[in-house]
């Protein structure tokens, strides 16, 4: 698998390292106020936080009273860490499930895998984190948007939909999916959240507004729409690993400048 290791929980990885200079000076009010303590203060440990954002329903504007609220993350860890034998964990996760953080390697590469779970963080408007690091990623975030993003959607989409116990919740997230990749294969955008009169549309399907006929007419239109515009779309095929690569190595030495400078 190109994700490498699987989800690790705070008690499983141990700190190899310490970068509390760089902790201190990067971590917002924000971050403590939001960001699981465990897990906050695990990170330190490694390098730095980078960002961390709602993600989800709540963010999308298409909770219903059982939705959780979802926070995703990623850390910098520093070149002195993973310069070392120590492994440092590709994500680590809050005792809850709700938040998770990703170390930036690990989330390049699934972001190149067609990720859209990494991407919906870095392109999320409720970003908690406000440092140099978040800016350099948000600044180099639309390299992800790529063909293989947007087929990986339609794919997600489909499978959610063509479920023989698909259920109004997957309904809508399929439609949710289908928009998103349409938009993004036309026009090269990845929208968070959705106009909102697509947003409606899918809480109306996540309600139970409409009966499964309607719901299951908007994903089909929906689906069609889609496979037409990545079809014709103009988007890159998949991401310049060379670029993301130096995006990684640019951040690693970011968290090193920031270390000198706290001592």
């Amino acid at each position: 698998m190109i994700d490498g290791a699987g989800p690790q929980d705070v008690d499983d990885a141990q700190p190899v390292g310490s970068s509390k200079g760089v902790f201190e000076r990067l971590a917002t009010k924000e971050s403590i106020l939001y960001g699981d303590p465990d897990v906050v203060n695990r990170i330190s440990g490694f390098g730095a936080p980078a960002t961390l954002a709602v993600v989800g329903s709540r963010m999308e504007g298409t909770a219903v009273s059982t939705s959780d609220r979802d926070l995703r993350g990623l850390y910098v860890a520093s070149l002195e860490v993973v310069g070392g034998l120590s492994a440092v964990p590709d994500s680590l996760t809050s005792s809850t499930g709700d938040e998770t953080w990703w170390e930036v390697a690990h989330a390049v590469k699934r972001a190149a895998n067609g990720s859209d779970a990494v991407v919906q963080a870095l392109f999320s408007p409720e970003q908690l984190l406000a440092n140099e690091l978040a800016e350099t990623l948000i600044a180099h975030r639309q390299q992800f948007v790529t063909l293989k993003l947007v087929e990986s959607m339609y794919g997600h989409a489909s499978a959610q939909s063509l479920s023989p116990d698909a259920t109004a919740k997957h309904l809508g997230m399929a439609f949710q999916l289908y928009k998103r990749a349409e938009l993004a294969a036309s026009d090269g955008e990845y929208l968070v959240p959705l106009p909102d009169d697509l947003r409606e549309i899918v809480l109306s399907i996540r309600r139970g507004d409409v009966d499964a006929a309607s719901a299951t007419k908007h994903v089909e239109e929906a689906r069609q729409v889609s496979a037409l515009a990545i079809a014709k779309s103009v988007l890159p095929a998949s991401v310049d690993m060379r670029a993301a690569s130096d995006l990684v190595v640019q951040l690693r030495h970011a968290v090193d400048e920031i270390d000198r400078g706290s001592r």
